[in-house]
């Protein structure tokens, strides 16, 4: 049986639920429970024991003999507080139990959600899943209860009083429903929630702690909001827009050391509050839903493209539903099941070179990653498209999220015939897909974005399915193609280290690969990949969000209506983590010294639920990708001796100057 934890996070989900609201509530769900399986019992001054025999259950047996071996007839408040003290140890442990059961998921970026095959099925506790675990409604959660609030004939049933008490405590009712369906089941939700003694004394306690805190935060907000350290360097109308058009970790680093993990930023027309650090690193990770979205940022680039919903300018429940969607083209899993067509895609790379002729790295890694990842996730190429999308990628966020061209640069001829292109593209990858998937038909990225516009054309409009589909056409293009790009630099630089990483890639090939179990294998080669994102970060900092939920971090408080910078890369250059850390070390990332596993220290693909998904797909293609072109060629600079130079905007990138040639190996 689930049991309130449980229900719980699956009504929550990713909705922006103060973490410390949810570990109140994860305390108050335990208790239900316990309390019908009348473990306890309650009334409005305090909570009693009745019977210490265990209940038999991971999650509940703790806290029962907690309270057994504690202080006896105290409020539910202080029972409350005691138990959310470990709500993330809950949270996890619960979490662990719903992803065992096939009912949530995580994506390789840690971001959990209800299972796409039981989403699916619109009704799944009568999924044989489910069923499994337990699950006695015949209705899926969220219609049973809906189904209990805009239904008066409907009695509840003690658990329904239950979770709706809990849902009220936190307020998610508030988050899921519209003003307008609130106002008409707001009387039903309180009537509800009176009902059952335990349920009611838990709630108001929740709600008195809940409340309070928000008044004293409140005042402490009108007292002390502002005052943060201004960043250096500031220059008249430019403020700081020099330094950002330059060598951003530098800068931020610097700043980090000056004045600490919060800072102001200033720009023509802008301004930024900035987080930086390893605490604020921690801190996003586990509180940024709560109190930040990325819609205000990313709006202008969706109208762009024609479309209201794009993965990455959505939040909450629309974010999850359509990151849910694409989860498992982007995986880890997809990816190594598919190792023999990304070594092709670098031999038809290979075979339109000469050993004569130099080539620019970067571009060559744009189109070897973009038309893996199309044929993987689509199955159409797009090497010959590649210029016009890196151009309206480029364009697109120079104008729209980072400010530095005006938006009138969308409209160049050059622009605008990429755009046509693009559109042209589109429509092809769409009618290629206008097809009927028998049952052993494995259905691919666009077949995913088509089956969620039928089933919610109100989410997924054509509009939006036509911006959609270009996503996975630009992933890849300035992250993976540059993090590949600095990685045959530095072996240029590291003898040793190339060494290693062709001697793996030899064995590789030799022993028939590549496959799973040998990709594994390749210590130096995926430690090379992950030195390379430490050392030349992509995302130095993530891009702004707007802060909807004041908050306080590190002694300031952060308002409501600030645009925050989340600079999430300046642990990466920091000894205190990394010891000389200006020096390539592929063996940080070995199992005797996991430099990288240190709490916030190491964070190449973004924080939060917003972290990208297809960190695991990116991992084994950057090193499937060196390797293939280790073994094939010797790959050879030129001219011998060059220095990278940089282009840091849109993002850091070695500029066309680093050229190799390519010269095949017998």
């Amino acid at each position: 049986m689930l049991r309130f934890v449980e229900e719980l996070l699956i009504l929550v989900e990713e909705e922006q639920v103060p973490n410390r609201t949810l570990r109140y509530a994860l305390a108050g769900a335990v208790l239900m429970d316990l309390a019908l399986e009348h473990r306890i019992d309650t009334d409005l001054e305090a909570l009693y024991l009745t019977d210490a025999t265990p209940v038999g259950d991971a999650l509940l047996d703790p806290v029962l003999a907690d309270i057994a071996q504690g202080p006896q007839s105290q409020s539910c408040e202080f029972w409350v507080r005691r138990i959310a003290e470990k709500g993330d140890c809950l949270h996890a442990q619960a979490l662990a139990r719903l992803e065992a059961e096939g009912i949530m998921e995580s994506d390789d970026g840690g971001f959990f959600a209800v299972a796409l095959r039981v989403r699916h099925s619109h009704r799944y506790p009568r999924n044989p899943l489910l069923a499994a675990a337990g699950a006695a409604a015949e209705q899926e959660i969220r219609s049973r209860l809906m189904d209990i609030l805009f239904n008066d004939d409907v009695i509840p049933s003690p658990r329904d009083i239950a979770i709706i008490s809990l849902c009220r405590a936190c307020r998610l009712f508030r988050q899921t429903l519209t003003p307008e369906e609130y106002d008409a089941v707001e009387e039903r939700i309180e009537l509800i929630a009176r009902l059952e003694q335990p349920a009611r004394a838990l709630t108001e306690a929740l709600r008195t702690m809940t409340v309070s805190e928000v008044v004293a935060s409140r005042r402490i907000m009108q007292e002390r909001g502002g005052g943060w350290p201004m960043a250096s360097g500031s220059l008249p109308i430019l403020g700081h827009a020099l330094a950002l058009n330059g060598d951003l970790m530098a800068f931020f680093t610097e700043q980090y050391r000056k004045h600490g993990p919060v800072f102001g930023l200033k720009a023509p027309g802008r301004r930024f509050v900035a987080l930086a650090g390893p605490e604020a690193n921690l801190f996003f990770g586990r509180e940024g839903k709560a109190h930040l979205r990325n819609r205000e940022t990313w709006d202008p680039w969706a109208r762009e493209l024609g479309a209201s919903n794009i993965l990455i300018g959505l939040d909450g429940a629309e974010h999850r539903l359509l990151r849910g969607t694409l989860r498992e083209p982007y995986s880890r899993n997809f990816i190594l099941g598919r190792l023999p067509a990304v070594v092709d895609v670098v031999d038809q790379e290979l075979a339109g070179h000469s050993p004569d002729r130099p080539v620019a790295v970067f571009n060559m890694m744009q189109r070897i990653v973009s038309e893996q990842v199309t044929m993987l996730t689509t199955g159409t190429p797009s090497r010959d498209h590649v210029p016009d999308l890196a151009t309206f990628l480029t364009f697109g966020l120079m104008a729209h999220v980072i400010g530095r061209y005006p938006r009138l640069a969308m409209r160049l001829p050059r622009v605008r015939r990429a755009r046509r292109n693009m559109e042209l593209l589109s429509e092809r990858v769409l009618r290629d897909h206008e097809r009927q998937l028998g049952p052993e038909d494995q259905p691919d990225l666009i077949d995913n974005l088509v089956d969620l516009h039928r089933s919610h054309p109100d989410f997924m409009s054509a509009a939006d399915l036509c911006a959609n589909v270009m996503g996975p056409f630009m992933v890849g293009l300035e992250s993976v193609a540059g993090t590949t790009a600095f990685a045959l630099y530095a072996l240029q630089q590291h003898p040793d280290v190339a060494e290693r990483v062709q001697r793996e890639a030899d064995e590789m090939f030799a022993a028939g690969g590549p496959t799973p179990e040998l990709f594994e294998r390749m210590t130096a080669t995926r430690w090379l990949a992950m030195e390379a994102l430490r050392m030349y970060p992509i995302g130095v900092a993530l891009p702004p969000r707007h802060v909807i939920n004041s908050f306080e971090f590190a002694g300031y408080v952060i308002p409501h209506g600030t645009t925050l910078l989340m600079v999430s890369s300046v642990p990466h250059k920091m000894p205190e983590y990394f010891p000389d850390p200006e020096r390539f070390d592929i063996d940080r990332y070995s199992p005797e010294r996991r430099e990288h596993h240190q709490p916030g220290a190491y964070v190449p693909f973004g924080l939060g639920h917003h972290a990208c998904m297809g960190q695991g797909f990116a991992d084994v293609q950057m090193a499937v990708t060196i390797a293939t072109l280790l073994h094939r060629a010797d790959v050879v600079m030129d001219p011998p001796g060059y220095r990278l130079k940089m282009n840091y905007i849109p993002a850091p990138r070695p500029n066309r100057k680093f050229r190799v040639r390519l010269i095949p190996r017998r």
